[in-house]
């Protein structure tokens, strides 16, 4: 093989990658709805997370602290997709409670038949 057939074979395949990462994770997928009750609510606190230099030539640089925010990790069983988790501050925490019923707006991603990843933007409780 002379290098011009070698060089069009990576360009291909570089093209077939790009193609399947917009297919499945970026490009526009419908938002739909669906409504669950909230299974478990656990507090995580306010804390410091932190971000390592990396590669050949860091040189002397520390790691950078980044601050997090205390909020609410939910769980939430939903009839159609099973259990999904939900991480809310502290205000928008104030109006949920484990065993409310709450509606999710979510968008599924993935490829089709061999994985698949839920991504809920939005859970508000349902007025009954």
């Amino acid at each position: 093989m002379n290098i011009q057939k070698l060089r069009l074979i990576g360009i291909v395949f570089l093209l077939i990658v790009i193609a399947s990462m917009w297919l499945f994770f970026l490009r526009s997928v419908p938002t739909q709805h669906t409504t669950g009750i909230v299974v478990s609510k656990t507090f995580k606190p306010a804390g410091v997370s932190y971000s390592y230099p990396y590669g050949a030539n860091r040189g002397f640089k520390t790691p950078t602290s980044i601050p997090t925010a205390p909020g609410y990790s939910y769980r939430i069983e939903t009839p159609g997709i099973g259990e999904v988790g939900y991480f809310a501050n502290e205000i928008e925490a104030k109006s949920l409670d484990v065993n409310q019923k709450v509606s999710i707006k979510y968008e599924e991603r993935g490829i089709p038949m061999i994985w698949k990843k839920i991504m809920v933007l939005e859970i508000t409780p349902v007025v009954q």
